[in-house]
């Protein structure tokens, strides 16, 4: 037998018993996410825990009215999906086994459009995911910006972070659908 035959032959039996042994190894499945025992959800105002720089020169009012339309947007694209069991939050007292969806903003960047040149705006913050006693199923700290295809609302900063606001919610909504699967 010659050398280059040999040399294969154990290639062979060195290939085999890797995929035996890889194949024989016990795959554990992931654990089942605490959100698939929710029957529905809630989706709660935005909470606005920061403060725009004076630097920004708002008009008196303008943020209080402005982070409003950006909240409205966030919950408004939450409660209308039909991928997810989703509604949006009321008066009325929440079940037990249904949870509350509140995003907390702790960080703004405004971002630009220059026509030629544009940074989006960017929102840091906390995504929670809790019980109606308050309890926290699940937290994701959460960055999110305008995406990139938003159109005529790069023009203004309020459309800018109104079109971030609606994105995320979009991917909220993906998040929910991955842990009940």
């Amino acid at each position: 037998m010659c050398y280059n035959a040999r040399m294969r032959i154990a290639a062979l039996i060195v290939c085999m018993t890797l995929l035996a042994a890889c194949s024989s190894t016990p795959r554990t499945p992931p654990p089942e996410s605490p959100l698939k025992q929710i029957e529905r959800f809630y989706a709660a105002p935005v909470v606005y825990e920061f403060q725009p720089p004076a630097d920004w020169e708002l008009p008196e009012g303008e943020w209080i009215e402005k982070t409003g339309h950006f909240s409205e947007a966030f919950v408004d694209r939450l409660a209308v999906t039909r991928r997810a069991p989703i509604s949006r939050l009321d008066d009325e007292p929440v079940p037990d086994n249904h949870a509350i969806i509140q995003l907390v903003i702790q960080r703004v960047d405004r971002g630009y459009f220059a026509y030629v040149s544009r940074r989006a705006a960017i929102c840091c913050g906390e995504l929670l995911i809790t019980r109606a006693d308050g309890t926290i199923i699940e937290s994701y700290d959460v960055e999110f910006r305008t995406p990139s295809d938003a159109g005529y609302q790069w023009y203004t900063y309020g459309g800018r972070l109104e079109s971030a606001h609606d994105d995320f919610a979009v991917e909220v909504i993906s998040i929910i659908q991955r842990a009940r699967r």
